[in-house]
């Protein structure tokens, strides 16, 4: 815990040595502090929590992501913040116009972000009616962390996933999402075909398509995999690409192996290379799905990339199971909130032990389940298009801000 706090804390204590530096060269402390709280958030950490990304629920406020970014977001927080505070602090130093002055400028840049956001949401609102929705129903299994590696468990797990699956399917559906990880059986990473009998994804009853996190294993190791499977064909596959550090990944550990041997747990998985859309048709429509596996909905560079397969829906597959008791799965509802608005998409997430939600593209929590029971979420995401001005700089543009 005192090395995950140290390293958690890395980004405030860069922050707070840039700020230092660029005050020393002359720029104003507002910016040199805004400057400086954007360049923290570069800094890698276990959960990568962000100012902007904690302020998500106050909507209207955070809506200039879809141009900035969640790290612009942050850069103006902390801009207006500063502006605050050197507004206190003239006014104990009884300069009361520079106290004004300041006060002024920060109140009018949180009004702006305020005002213009409010009418950013009404036009996506009004482009999410226009645009045509699909059904998905969001699996929570409630599997308890130590269950889903256990082998004789495997039968039972499926059999539940199973029942969910079909009673979603039976209230209607276009797709059902699981978890990350929730096929509790290892696949090929070459499988192109569901497996027959008590193995098979699609158990009888089941019609599909069903979307899954799956652990695939390849020559070179096993992936943390997302596939869909239709019929009896397991579509083209998502291997993660940014794993959890200490969780799936040991930082360093070819270099320093004692830290292998103290993490042995984390260090059999190997990252992917590249998005993929896992594709899904429905009678009228098709569905072009980018996942988000696990802590992937927490990286904006994660979602830049999801974007590069040009999906109309976000997915994001979690096991929160590891986390049950705590307030991890409010968190990281919280940050990935910031996906859906960056990049104007529906973002829905199947949770084990988690927030179960579909968030909109306008970052608002559209619905939720978050049971302790076994259910399913059901949900009509919009399916979007287009670009927005962050996915076609990436962080640049709050770069572009700053300067």
């Amino acid at each position: 815990l005192l090395l995950l706090g140290m390293f958690q804390g890395l980004g405030w204590l860069v922050c707070g040595w840039l700020t230092r530096q660029l005050m020393m060269r002359r720029v104003p402390s507002f910016l040199a502090f805004g400057v400086a709280a954007w360049a923290s958030t570069f800094v890698p950490g276990v959960f990568p929590w962000t100012v902007g990304g904690g302020l998500s629920p106050l909507r209207s406020f955070v809506q200039i992501a879809e141009v900035v970014g969640e790290r612009g977001v942050s850069a103006l927080v902390a801009i207006v913040c500063a502006l605050f505070a050197c507004a206190a602090r003239a006014f104990l130093a009884r300069e009361r116009r520079k106290s004004l002055y300041y006060a002024l400028v920060g109140a009018g840049v949180a009004l702006v972000m305020t005002a213009g956001g409010a009418l950013r949401v009404r036009a996506i609102e009004d482009a999410r009616q226009r645009a045509p929705h699909v059904r998905v129903a969001l699996a929570q299994p409630s599997t308890e962390a130590v269950m889903r590696w256990d082998p004789s468990a495997a039968e039972a797990i499926l059999r539940k996933l199973t029942m969910l699956t079909v009673a979603a399917e039976q209230r209607g559906t276009d797709l059902v999402v699981w978890p990350e990880a929730a096929y509790p059986y290892t696949m090929s990473s070459t499988q192109k075909n569901d497996f027959f009998g008590p193995m098979a994804v699609l158990q009888p009853g089941v019609r599909g398509p069903v979307l899954t996190g799956v652990i695939m294993r390849a020559r070179d190791g096993e992936y943390n995999a997302a596939t869909i499977v239709e019929g009896d064909r397991v579509e083209p596959t998502y291997f993660k690409m940014h794993l959890l550090a200490f969780g799936e990944s040991v930082p360093l550990s070819t270099t320093f192996p004692a830290l292998r041997r103290a993490f042995v747990r984390g260090t059999g998985l190997v990252p992917g290379e590249h998005q993929v859309a896992l594709v899904a048709k429905t009678r009228e429509h098709t569905i072009r799905a980018a996942v988000l596996n696990c802590f992937e909905d927490t990286l904006p560079e994660a979602g830049l990339e999801a974007m590069t397969v040009s999906p109309n829906l976000l997915v994001n597959v979690t096991n929160d199971a590891w986390f049950a008791g705590t307030q991890e799965s409010e968190l990281h509802l919280r940050i990935a909130t910031m996906r859906a608005i960056e990049t104007r998409r529906d973002l829905v997430r199947a949770v084990n032990e988690g927030a179960t939600s579909w968030v909109d593209a306008t970052g608002l929590v559209r619905a939720r389940y978050a049971g302790p029971v076994p259910g399913t979420l059901p949900t009509t995401p919009a399916l979007l298009e287009g670009k927005t001005v962050y996915v076609r700089l990436g962080d640049f543009a709050g770069l572009l801000l700053l300067g």
